[in-house]
Formats: C-alpha cells, structure tokens, sequence
C-alpha cells in the first residue's frame, strides 16, 4: 500500500476566527472574488488561502486571475506553517515568475516548487504536509490542479459539478469492490477510507490530478475551493443556496450555515469563490 495519512482530531477552542474577506469591488474585472475563513472548534488554524490582486490590470491581463486553498495536517503548530508555505510559494510563484503562456504548465510548476518547500520544511519533523487545490481564470478559460482531499466545483445553472478527484485511499476501496476482491460494505466501512494517498510533504508527489485542456466558463459562473470542514458539512443543496445570495453575501452565507449546524467538532473551514462574470 503507497503511504497514506491520517488525519487527526484537535480538541475544541473559543479562539475567534478570522473575519470574511468581502467580495471585491469589480467594475473593471471580469472576475468577482469572496472568501469565507473560520477556525470552527479547533485549536488551531491549519487552512490558508491566497487570491492574487485583481485589481492589478497589468498581472490580470498578462497571467489572469489565481487562486488557492490549502488544508496543512500533522502537527497543529507544523499544519498551519505547511499550508502557509504552500499557499506563499505558489502565490508569489504566480506574482513573480514570468509565465511560460501556458497556464496548466505555471500551475504544475507553482505546485511542485511549494512541494520542494514543505520537503525540506517536513526534514526531521513529525509526517505531515498539506492538500491544495488551485486555479488559474484567464480570459473565460479556467486552468487547476489539485492534491489531496479538497475540492474544486463548478456552480452553473442550479447544479453543482465536482471538477477535481480527491486523492484519498475510498477510491481504491471502491475499485477494489468493483473488482469484486472485496465487499462494498467493507469498502464503505474501512477504517482508512478517508486516508489521504497523495499531499504535499510526503516526497514526490504520487498523484496529480489537473487540467489538460482549460473548462470554458460561462457569463454567471462560480467556482469554488474549499476545504473538507466545508463539503464535509454542507450538503450540495445548502452550497448553492449560499451561491444565490447576493455576490457579496455568498461568503457570508456559507459561512453562516456552517456555524448554524452547532457541530462541536467542527473543522477549521475555508471557501474561495470566483465569479466570472463575461468579458468586459
């Protein structure tokens, strides 16, 4: 079996979370960003997330519009430090380095420049690492690449759409079952279903899952990247009932539902909403 992680439980904290990001004024920018962050019932913080400045014309134009969310583990003090980095390299990867043109390819370079950092990062240390899920709007082509358990979707016309698979160890249960080599009822209840199969921090990466070719956005679209204490606890439909809110209320509204559900487990929980809005 290839290495795997575990997550572990935290205990619960009164620690305040950190405010919502609004959406952002977007007259000129054909992108409308939001974004929900909250510590939930742990003790400390393991998500970050990063959205580069879309009011920079110049970096729009030239790279389009990026954005990011990792979930660190291990360690409560090394998760939150892992995330962080991941989400600092590929941030200002994405700022500073000039593009290749290509943005799949940026996006697998960001990626495996963050991984070299929480390798060296991790020598000595306790396992651990991060997920990270990650995209590129340029133009109405949406570019991303994903590892771990979080996820991308895409919110059109009333539905939702899962775009990225999650690298956890249920996919090789269920493939099993399928195979019939083992019941579905031992897949659905093994103990290690949930354990993470690739994160940055374990060495090279084991899987990727990305974009070969760009999704074409329509006039309307969302997507969102989210942590697991987001989908782990809102249902599709509550999802996009958050989305219908007003664009500046959807980070809001999330947020809300979440916190209204009174889970005294709660994960830490973080949502980053793009809007494409059409050329302009």
């Amino acid at each position: 079996m290839r290495k795997m992680f575990k997550r572990k439980k935290e205990k619960k904290t009164a620690e305040n979370p950190a405010p919502i990001v609004p959406a952002a004024p977007i007259d000129s920018c054909p992108v409308g960003i939001g974004n929900a962050h909250h510590i939930g019932a742990r003790e400390t913080q393991q998500d970050s997330f990063g959205i580069s400045d879309i009011s920079n014309k110049d970096l729009r134009g030239r790279k389009g519009v990026f954005g990011i969310v990792a979930d660190g583990m291990g360690g409560m003090a090394d998760g939150g430090e892992v995330s962080a980095l991941v989400t600092r390299t590929m941030l200002q990867y994405f700022n500073e380095t000039e593009s290749s043109g290509q943005p799949e390819l940026d996006l697998l370079n960001m990626l495996f420049a963050a991984n070299d950092n929480v390798n060296r990062f991790m020598e000595g240390r306790e396992q651990g690492g991060s997920t990270v899920v990650s995209v590129i709007l340029k133009g109405d082509s949406l570019y991303w690449v994903a590892v771990g358990d979080s996820r991308i979707c895409l919110s059109r016309s009333g539905s939702l759409i899962q775009i990225n698979r999650e690298h956890t160890y249920a996919a090789e249960l269920d493939e099993k079952a399928a195979m019939g080599e083992i019941s579905w009822e031992e897949a659905a209840g093994h103990p290690s279903r949930g354990a993470l199969t690739s994160y940055l921090g374990m060495g090279a990466l084991d899987q990727i899952d990305r974009s070969e070719r760009p999704v074409r956005l329509l006039a309307g679209d969302c997507i969102l990247l989210m942590s697991d204490g987001v989908f782990g606890v809102l249902s599709d439909d509550e999802i996009l009932e958050a989305i219908r809110a007003e664009p500046n209320q959807r980070a809001s509204a999330m947020q809300d539902k979440i916190l209204a559900k009174q889970n005294p487990h709660q994960d830490n929980f973080t949502a980053v909403i793009l809007e494409y809005k059409g050329v302009q």
